[in-house]
């Protein structure tokens, strides 16, 4: 019984010690990449495969236009190229829209024929575990992350996914904040030096 305790205190301590340095590995990748949304996304999903030893990625980004929103498919590992790139989902479609209008991590250890593939040099396999993550930050859903393993994920994974998907949601939300702030400074700038290319142009009519 002792040795099962301390084994036991062991993988609770490793547990802790991989989330913690898989959290600071993942907030200097925010950092890096926190002046461009595309290079963000791409590099949170390749890391988290690796993090995680997943096999399949992606991360899908809340669109919202006047009339609609939906949710785009920023980056992606290892998807079906065919079937999921430039891909966007309806709130409420399929399990990424379900996690997200639900607000909650849905995860399967029977994933569904045909949802998702894995593909490697031995052929097409289904996963045996999906966990979809809806991305939250200030109470408001900003995306999702998808991933599928060919193995199942363990309870402190997906703990750690659930808080990586916290930091990635504000990051998202920081970026983007970042990127308009720009747009309309740009916008702002192009406007004034057509005003005075205008006003030259009427001094010297006149």
């Amino acid at each position: 019984r002792m040795r099962d305790q301390m084994r036991q205190v062991k993988e609770q301590d490793e547990a802790r010690i991989w989330t913690t340095e898989g959290l600071s590995k993942f907030g200097d990748i925010i950092r890096k990449n926190q002046n461009n949304i595309a290079t963000l996304a791409e590099a949170l999903v390749a890391n988290v495969v690796t993090y995680v030893d997943a096999k399949v990625a992606g991360l899908f980004m809340l669109e919202e236009n006047e009339d609609e929103e939906n949710l785009k498919l920023m980056a992606s590992y290892a998807y079906d190229r065919k079937k999921y790139i430039d891909r966007r989902i309806e709130i409420g479609e399929g399990l990424v829209g379900q996690s997200f209008i639900e607000a909650r991590t849905i995860y399967l250890t029977k994933v569904p024929d045909h949802y998702i593939s894995i593909t490697s040099g031995l052929g097409q396999a289904n996963p045996s575990a999906l966990l979809i993550i809806p991305l939250k930050a200030n109470e408001k859903i900003e995306g999702v992350l998808e991933v599928a393993s060919l193995k199942k994920f363990k309870p402190h994974e997906i703990a750690f996914l659930e808080k990586l998907a916290e930091l990635v949601a504000s990051s998202l939300v920081n970026v983007r904040t970042v990127e308009r702030t720009n747009n309309l400074l740009q916008t702002s700038q192009q406007q004034g030096e057509m005003m005075r290319a205008q006003e030259e142009e009427m001094r010297q009519n006149m």
